[in-house]
């Protein structure tokens, strides 16, 4: 179970910081560096996931798996980045994070989609013994209020994600790849495109059935000795570019045989909900930019571009020509 996880974590783009008032730790957005350091002397060996897909009138749409999570070394990532999205007439990711997390609206978008109401408790909608956890974790990390108790389990879910990186990972939020691509578009003026929107994907992780939502949240509880290890190889796979790697760090190909048969139903409500179905409207979106004749630099979660029900493999079926490139 601990491979889902990590994949809602680190190889979506959604948005896991929750946007309200005390909730998000407070960070210093961090500063590329300028002189050589030890992630510029290993640049080298860091080539994260692209693709290169031609459309019917030979225009480009390149395809880019990213990363929610990162560290220095992100430096190297974006400058060999930098001429590829310069080339291309727009950007086009899942949402403008960018936007959405400088806009006023935000708070309100996500009261809107995750709070109940003044009357409800989580503690009524947990086991007893799992609400203790989940609390003692929130108030280790810093992050737990009274209020929270009044939002659902996909808030919970969420807010838990958030506490665990903060709490077992070196890795940083700060450092995801996606914001500095959305930034690095919008100082060379090029149109950033939403595949989706905030609210399209917080109603996605909101239509988790409670089974799956408590699921999640005692996996995350139960692994936190783990979580620190596995985050890093998944940053480390990713960095590398690693195909193979990746698919087995996020448990395709696994063996279901150990989990029961409600185990499993969760596992397809999971990964139909947060990668299947989306992923069919991914690829629409790229056919779409094809079509129109502009070269698109698309950049959404990399678990997106993996497995056969992946965009990639989508568009291949299409017919369209696809060639893995080194950025």
């Amino acid at each position: 179970m601990l491979q889902i996880r990590r994949i809602a974590c680190v190889l979506l783009s959604c948005v896991l910081l929750i946007a309200i008032a005390g909730c998000r730790l407070p960070s210093v957005a961090p500063s590329f560096p300028t002189t050589t350091t030890t992630a510029a002397a290993d640049a080298d060996s860091i080539s994260p996931l692209c693709w290169q897909v031609t459309g019917p009138s030979g225009n480009t749409l390149y395809l880019f798996g990213t990363i929610h999570i990162g560290d220095e070394r992100m430096a190297a990532v974006m400058s060999k980045l930098q001429d590829r999205l310069a080339s291309c007439d727009a950007l086009a990711v899942e949402m403008d994070t960018v936007a959405f997390e400088n806009s006023p609206e935000a708070p309100q978008i996500i009261t809107t989609v995750f709070y109940e109401s003044p009357t409800y408790r989580i503690s009524d909608h947990m086991p007893a013994d799992l609400y203790e956890r989940a609390v003692a974790m929130l108030k280790k990390a810093g992050m737990y209020a009274d209020f929270y108790d009044q939002f659902d389990l996909a808030y919970w879910s969420l807010l838990l994600e958030q506490a665990a990186l903060s709490l077992y990972s070196d890795l940083n939020s700060d450092w995801g790849v996606e914001d500095h691509i959305i930034t690095a578009a919008n100082k060379q003026g090029i149109p950033v495109l939403e595949i989706e929107s905030a609210e399209e994907q917080y109603h996605m992780l909101d239509q988790f059935s409670d089974e799956l939502n408590l699921w999640l949240i005692e996996d995350l509880l139960d692994s936190q000795d783990e979580y620190g290890e596995q985050t890093a190889a998944l940053y480390e796979a990713w960095l590398a570019g690693d195909y193979e790697q990746l698919c087995a760090l996020n448990g395709m190909g696994d063996d279901l045989s150990e989990y029961s048969e409600e185990e499993q139903a969760l596992l397809k409500e999971y990964n139909q909900k947060l990668l299947d179905d989306r992923n069919v409207g991914m690829a629409k979106a790229a056919k779409r930019y094809l079509e129109d004749g502009k070269t698109v630099f698309l950049a959404v979660g990399a678990a997106h571009m993996l497995g056969d029900a992946g965009i990639v493999h989508l568009l291949e079926q299409e017919g369209y020509a696809v060639e893995q490139i080194d950025i």
